[in-house]
């Protein structure tokens, strides 16, 4: 179980020296290969944050065998929208077209973050134009997992837009935006104590989703917050990793 690379740039091409700097990847595998993988989103509402060696949801899934690449991605202000679900959506047409060379399985390929990072596992898997720019379909991602997300427009893509903070939006860069007619498996994964309106934005996808004849999970662990809730994926009796494992080993 290790880091087997590092720092590897997801664009061909990158359009500047920031793209160049920020839009890469970090592959994390486990002993046996043909392993699944996750695509992992770190958060810090798009302005701040970035991928943690060491940070408990690696070391959980390295253990049940799964692989993990972390990507970094552009940030406001040095950003806007849709810089950073562009760049989401090129980590995973990176993952699809090169973990094999890693020992990876693209086949079964997995989506999800912590609230930014959240945030765009939900909408690189539902707006599937993002990775039609890339030559690649959504369908080739098994499922989405978005922890603490926003469901509605991300609130520093409303400032992007020029629209409030405060004001609720539902546009073509929100994941609830898509919420009926894309067929996409999605765990759905909160605190109770999680930010203001985050349970009942994703309780109104999974209920949306739902009515449509998805395949949706919804689970609410109480007591945990925004931070807390991705804090104890490494212990064994951790609700939130268990619900994690059991979603997603219903498709391997």
């Amino acid at each position: 179980m290790m880091l087997v690379a590092e720092n590897l740039p997801y664009y061909q091409t990158p359009s500047d020296d920031y793209a160049a700097e920020k839009c890469t990847v970090f592959v994390h595998r486990p002993e046996a290969d043909n392993y699944p993988v996750f695509v992992y989103f770190h958060g810090g509402g798009l302005e701040g944050g970035g991928r943690g060696e060491g940070d408990p949801f690696i070391e959980r899934m390295l253990a049940e065998g799964f692989g993990v690449v972390t990507a970094e991605y552009r940030l406001s202000p040095k950003a806007k929208y849709p810089q950073y679900n562009d760049d989401a959506a090129a980590a995973v047409a990176w993952t699809l077209e090169h973990i094999a060379e890693y020992g990876g399985d693209p086949t079964k390929l997995f989506v999800t973050g912590h609230s930014a990072g959240g945030y765009l596992a939900a909408i690189v898997c539902l707006d599937d134009h993002r990775l039609a720019k890339f030559g690649h379909h959504i369908d080739e991602i098994t499922a989405s997992l978005p922890v603490s997300g926003q469901m509605l427009t991300h609130f520093t893509i409303r400032k992007d837009k020029g629209l409030p903070f405060e004001q609720a939006t539902i546009d073509e860069a929100a994941p609830l935006f898509y919420a009926h007619d894309v067929k996409m498996p999605m765990f759905l994964l909160v605190g109770g104590d999680d930010m203001a309106a985050r349970v009942e934005e994703n309780a109104l996808m999974a209920a949306i989703r739902k009515a449509n004849g998805h395949d949706v999970e919804l689970l609410v662990v109480p007591g945990r917050d925004h931070g807390t809730i991705k804090e104890h994926y490494a212990s064994k009796d951790d609700p939130a990793a268990a619900g994690i494992l059991a979603f997603v080993r219903r498709y391997l």
